[in-house]
């Protein structure tokens, strides 16, 4: 079955009332959730556009489409789900966000990923909300995330050396 098929396919089972977040009965997942971690890209970005659609439901462990892109290392996906308001700082039961799974990943697509978190504002070093707190760097298996992390230290020792306002300022004197 090419694309277009699959596409007409997932029409024709919505225009015939087909539950749009219903969990499948072997899978758990809802058709959004299958198509991303399927791979089925052009199923995932027509099913986020159809009213109803919801993509922050998730499998019977809890993982979500933005869990499931982030660990993956899907950066379109990821972004299509920034566009659409999805909120990617969600913590999964286990306590860790979608940022900290992309560092588990070793390819170049789970950087892109991380690269497509960072740009849209979560910020690099959030710690899990489990009880060892970990970051993303202390769970790092991904070369090009340790690099960023380095290439970032580096820029800031820099601009400490030459931005004076950069410093802390000193403790400032009581009042008498």
């Amino acid at each position: 079955m090419n694309n277009n098929q699959n596409i007409d396919a997932v029409k024709a089972a919505i225009a015939e009332g087909a539950e749009l977040n219903r969990k499948d009965k072997s899978s758990g997942h809802t058709p959004i959730l299958g198509a991303m971690l399927r791979g089925k890209t052009r199923i995932f970005t027509y099913l986020l556009d159809v009213e109803g659609v919801d993509a922050t439901i998730g499998d019977p462990n809890g993982y979500t489409p933005a869990h499931g892109a982030a660990y993956q290392g899907r950066p379109g996906v990821m972004q299509m789900l920034i566009d659409h308001g999805i909120d990617v700082n969600d913590p999964h039961d286990d306590g860790y966000v979608p940022l900290i799974r992309t560092c588990w990943g070793v390819s170049e697509s789970h950087f892109k990923t991380f690269k497509v978190l960072v740009d849209h504002g979560v910020d690099p070093f959030i710690r899990g909300f489990d009880e060892e707190r970990k970051t993303c760097l202390d769970m790092c298996e991904n070369d090009w995330i340790k690099d960023y992390f380095t290439n970032l230290e580096e820029k800031v020792e820099a601009e400490a050396e030459t931005d004076p306002e950069a410093e802390t300022d000193p403790e400032p004197e009581p009042e008498l």
